[in-house]
């Protein structure tokens, strides 16, 4: 009888060990489930904001077996992995499209800019910016349109009308003042200092 207790005594206790080891065993996946999910929860969160990760803890919290759950935890972490690099690629796809647009954009800006030029050096305003380069694009475009203005030139007038028919000097004590006119334009005489700069005109 004491033999058969002993038995007893030394299979349960080995049942028991059994059921310890196999719990263990449990904790151990059940752990390394948890943490590979909340892994691959942490990147579905980070770089996919349309994947609804609800349902995938949801579902995560249905299963009861701890290799069911490592199963699935694999299976997720092999599907964001996969996730990941295809959305790289497509992120770098994108930035190459996104380059070679610029590229081109550049470039057709740089055509934009020659046809531009050169339409501009056939214009008659861009003919008079080449025969005068230090004067603006703008001073240019208003004197190929006749226009006159205070603060132009005396040589701007005269590229535009040809040589005053009279240039009239004066001086009452402050410097020499000029008036030059062309009897047959309108306006007909302009009037400015030896700097040469129009101040009125009539």
């Amino acid at each position: 009888m004491k033999k058969l207790s002993i038995l007893l005594y030394i299979f349960i206790l080995s049942i028991i060990s059994c059921k310890s080891e196999i719990e263990k065993q449990n904790d151990l996946v059940k752990a390394k489930s948890d943490s590979l999910f909340s892994k691959s929860i942490a990147i579905i969160s980070e770089r996919f904001s349309w994947i609804n990760v609800d349902s995938i803890k949801t579902k995560y919290a249905t299963i009861k077996e701890p290799k069911e759950k490592l199963d699935f935890t694999k299976e997720l972490e092999i599907y964001t992995k996969n996730k990941v690099v295809q959305v790289d690629r497509i992120l770098v796809v994108s930035k190459i499209n996104d380059d070679k647009l610029r590229a081109i954009e550049e470039v057709q800006n740089k055509i934009d800019e020659i046809n531009a030029e050169k339409e501009w050096k056939k214009s008659k305003a861009g003919r008079i910016q080449k025969k005068h380069p230090n004067w603006s694009k703008e001073d240019c475009v208003n004197l190929a349109n006749n226009k006159v203005w205070i603060g132009m030139s005396i040589d701007m007038l005269k590229s535009m009308r040809g040589q005053p028919d009279n240039a009239n000097p004066s001086n009452y004590g402050h410097g020499t003042q000029w008036q030059w006119c062309w009897n047959d334009l309108t306006p007909s005489c302009f009037y400015g200092k030896d700097d040469g700069i129009i101040t009125s005109y009539n």
